[in-house]
């Protein structure tokens, strides 16, 4: 089935603005409306709930009996989501936001600043939602370039998430300048590798990178003025990053899409949990979202900042049991 998915990214040549069977609108009706005035991201499911993210929290719908349980002010664009029940007892009770914005602070009721200012925050945020009417903060992982999505994991006793991001502009610790000032490579090239552990995730904590390559790229970047993308002092022109994860567990592959690649790869239980193999494509689909590499409590309050040169020195090493991605067939 993710061969299968791979190639036909690889065949689609339509636009995602195609036209469109008209006659699928007479097989659904609308059974209820709930509008807010933010920016809606994405969705993540559980049971009979839903999770919606938005630029400025994330709301809880039961779509048994369709009406808005919660609305959750916690300003973080884009507030992708995932959930996961750990207990077992077939209701999420915790939630994985994605914020791909430099903040004043990892905690919600952060602001935000300047998309460079080394001392801000940008990464990904634990909420406890055993008690979905009063979901708590309970962590965060900072991000070198943010967490634009993130990808889940499951093990026996913790998740592992493939956090993608990119560097569309400059973060605290990503771009041509702030990147190469702590040690980073200036086009990001990492998918970073965050463990939560179920038993206490507030614990979560980055544990390896894993190195991304675009075979038969002459430069190994993909440039968006090349494109025809091109927004002088706000895009950045250059990077190596991918924008969204999937996961067949059962089959224990991901595929990823990573700007002008479509990459698969395996995944199990180790501290490097992914090895990709890349092909060309564009695009690829994630139903979850993404953390950052140290929790909130060892990092950075809501008010504190820590040193570019304190970040360096936690920086976990690179993932030596992950390869470089290189070029093959997008199949199993």
């Amino acid at each position: 089935m993710l061969g299968l998915s791979c190639t036909l990214a690889l065949a689609a040549a339509a636009p995602a603005w195609g036209v469109h069977d008209t006659n699928f609108k007479d097989r659904m009706n609308l059974v209820f409306g709930s509008p807010t005035g933010a920016i809606n991201s994405d969705l993540a499911f559980w049971g009979d709930r839903a999770y919606a993210g938005n630029y400025n929290g994330f709301r809880i719908f039961d779509i048994d009996d369709p009406k808005l349980v919660t609305d959750f002010p916690c300003f973080g664009p884009q507030n992708d989501l995932s959930v996961y029940d750990r207990n077992g007892d077939g209701k999420a009770d915790l939630l994985i936001a994605s914020v791909d914005r430099t903040l004043s602070g990892p905690n919600c009721g952060a602001t935000a600043t300047a998309h460079d200012n080394p001392a801000g925050w940008e990464g990904l945020r634990l909420f406890d939602i055993s008690n979905e009417a009063a979901p708590v903060q309970i962590g965060a992982v900072y991000q070198d370039c943010g967490s634009h999505t993130h990808t889940v994991i499951p093990e026996d006793d913790r998740l592992i998430l493939l956090n993608s991001s990119y560097p569309l502009r400059p973060g605290p610790t990503c771009g041509p300048v702030n990147g190469p000032a702590v040690g980073r490579d200036p086009l990001h090239g990492v998918i970073q590798v965050v463990e939560v552990p179920l038993g206490n995730p507030a614990a979560a904590a980055e544990i390896a990178e894993l190195p991304i390559n675009y075979p038969g790229d002459a430069d190994n970047k993909f440039t968006p003025s090349e494109r025809g993308l091109s927004a002088p002092g706000v895009l950045i022109d250059g990077m190596r990053a991918c924008h969204d994860m999937t996961v067949f567990v059962e089959l224990g592959l991901v595929a990823a899409a990573c700007a002008e690649h479509c990459s698969c790869g395996g995944s199990g239980r180790t501290d490097c949990p992914t090895r990709a193999i890349r092909s060309g494509s564009t695009t690829s689909r994630t139903s979850t979202s993404g953390t950052r590499r140290r929790s909130a409590g060892t990092a950075r309050s809501s008010t504190g900042s820590t040193s570019r040169s304190a970040r360096a020195a936690r920086r976990p090493r690179p993932c030596r049991r992950a390869t470089s991605w290189t070029a093959a067939t997008c199949s199993p």
